[in-house]
């Protein structure tokens, strides 16, 4: 199985991290590519100051042919209707993440390259779980457990548990 990533952002660290991320919870093989969502304003609330999560996949999933899965890397905020924010979001095939909380300058406290990279790196896990049929998790430490706050983020591990892992659909 591939999953291609789509970076709207240019960091090829943070890319390669999450590639191997990837590779390492579910043995699949990664293709990265940059990109930027066109048409992206549509689905920019001003209101809230964030951008609809549905909004930037459909956009996507309409100018793009899978051949695979697909995870979308933005440095957008992002929400979906009834949440005031999502880390990351996936409905389908292609599913989309947001670095703007995961940066611990958010929470007023110094950069930390390493704890940014590790979030990302679950963040994108997590939504690729859900691609391949995985839903959330009651165990705080799988990485398919619903983070609510970036305190749910950094106690869970970057790989799904084993019961998780059983119910992957392939």
């Amino acid at each position: 199985m591939i999953v291609e990533i789509f970076s709207e952002v240019e960091d090829e660290e943070l890319i390669d991290t999450v590639s191997k991320g990837l590779t390492r919870a579910y043995n699949v093989k990664v293709v990265a590519s940059h990109y930027r969502i066109g048409n992206a304003e549509r689905a920019y609330n001003s209101r809230r100051r964030q951008y609809d999560a549905s909004v930037l996949v459909n956009l996507f999933l309409n100018s793009v042919k899978l051949e695979e899965l697909a995870l979308i890397i933005t440095d957008k905020d992002l929400y979906v209707d009834g949440l005031n924010f999502v880390f990351g979001y996936a409905p389908g095939r292609a599913g989309i993440i947001s670095l703007a909380r995961l940066d611990q300058r958010l929470y007023g406290l110094p950069p930390d390259r390493r704890l940014y990279l590790e979030r990302t790196v679950k963040e994108a896990v997590h939504e690729i779980g859900h691609l391949l049929g995985l839903h959330h998790c009651t165990d705080r430490g799988c990485v398919m457990f619903f983070s609510n706050t970036i305190e749910d983020t950094d106690r869970k591990g970057s790989i799904p548990c084993e019961a998780c892992m059983a119910r992957i659909r392939v």
